[in-house]
């Protein structure tokens, strides 16, 4: 198999190789991609981490979430990329999943995410860290609130905007609702 034979390259042919295993989309090469994200040289490891994003397999969410925590931001960020491009319910229910995770930073990244990937089962979640104490996570959760919600989701905007006692919140508040009304059906009634 051709992935056995990474490991076994010069080290200035494993960048080449890895892109050659993601751009195949062979699910095979998948578990040395995984380790390769984990393991080695920066560079090595973004290109392993692009190269499990082009096989696009759900089956390596719990590496790629593990990653999105990385101490190198870059690898992070690589990582978040390619969750938030991975097709298929079972990363949605993943995201879902870890919308509840005592990790404030990771649950950042997912309540965001959730409202990219426009997740609908994520409502629920997305609702209770719109009450959560840390205003990074409510205020995540009230922009991906909207994308969820669109213009149906004024009335809980309204609702929040009256609650809210932090400037810096009230005013994300309002220009939320600045950014939904003209989407609704019935303006004047907005």
């Amino acid at each position: 198999r051709s992935s056995d034979l990474v490991g076994k390259l010069a080290a200035d042919r494993v960048i080449p190789a890895v892109k050659i295993l993601g751009q195949r989309g062979d699910k095979a090469a998948l578990p040395l991609l995984l380790e390769m994200a984990n393991n080695g040289e920066k560079d090595v490891r973004l290109e392993a981490i692009q190269s499990v994003g082009e096989i696009g397999d759900a089956s390596a969410m719990p590496v790629l979430v593990v990653l999105m925590q990385d101490k190198n931001d870059a690898i992070g960020r690589a990582a978040a990329t390619v969750v938030a491009n991975l097709p298929g319910p079972e990363v949605d229910a993943a995201i879902v999943k870890i919308l509840e995770s005592p990790v404030p930073a990771l649950r950042l990244k997912m309540i965001e995410m959730a409202g990219q990937r426009r997740v609908a089962s994520a409502m629920p979640a997305i609702l209770r860290a719109m009450s959560d104490r840390d205003i990074a996570i409510r205020t995540a959760a009230a922009k991906s609130y909207v994308e969820l919600a669109g213009a149906g989701g004024i009335p809980v905007l309204i609702e929040m905007l009256m609650k809210s006692t932090d400037g810096v919140e009230t005013g994300l508040y309002e220009r939320m609702l600045g950014s939904v009304c003209p989407m609704a059906g019935d303006k004047d009634a907005c």
